[in-house]
């Protein structure tokens, strides 16, 4: 269960098919949160978290161009089902 301290803020985009979760101390990306189909998914960027077991290395992506439908599908595959509290 992903659980939002008072400190996290929410913000959304123009498509307005996802919160943003942001560091309400820092304003780094911290996950995303999004309602796909009834079902709500989230995916966290781990590399805002203090976590010396994680050795993890950032790779470059461009989701420009997707279509809604083809943002919503990447997302229902790679992101995990959530429910948040």
């Amino acid at each position: 269960m992903l659980i939002l301290g008072p400190k996290a803020n929410r913000y959304r985009f123009a498509s307005k098919t996802t919160d943003y979760i942001l560091c309400g101390r820092c304003g780094a990306y911290v996950g995303a949160v999004a309602e796909i189909e009834r079902a709500t998914y989230a995916t966290l960027n781990l590399n805002a978290f203090d976590d010396p077991r994680l050795d993890l290395t950032a790779a470059p992506v461009d989701y420009d161009g997707e279509s809604p439908a083809e943002k919503a599908a990447r997302r229902r595959a790679r992101w995990t089902p959530a429910r948040l509290a």
